[in-house]
């Protein structure tokens, strides 16, 4: 599993959910590389995303410490949207046998 969406689940289960959804591919790409870079000259930090992530959506009032997290629907259908993109740009290292 890349490292980013190891960040991601993780950052899930520091919060708690028993689901990881987009926010946490958010905080799973300011892990490294390009969109780390990016994502830091635009201003945007873990703490900004936390924020803004818990003032948008419903975080229950007990964590769920029952075990590891998952992606939830929206992050997997984002996560395809974007393998797909990446594969239409770039077919021909689209994926490893």
């Amino acid at each position: 599993m890349p490292v980013e969406l190891a960040a991601a689940l993780s950052a899930a289960e520091a919060d708690g959910l028993a689901e990881a959804g987009t926010e946490h591919l958010l905080l799973g790409l300011l892990t490294d590389g390009v969109a780390a870079a990016t994502l830091e000259q635009l201003g945007v930090t873990r703490d900004k995303i936390r924020d803004a992530s818990r003032r948008l959506f419903d975080y229950p009032a007990e964590p769920d410490r029952t075990g590891t997290s998952v992606f939830s629907a929206e992050a997997q259908a984002a996560l395809l949207a974007a393998e797909q993109l990446a594969t239409e740009r770039t077919p021909t290292c689209a994926r490893s046998p």
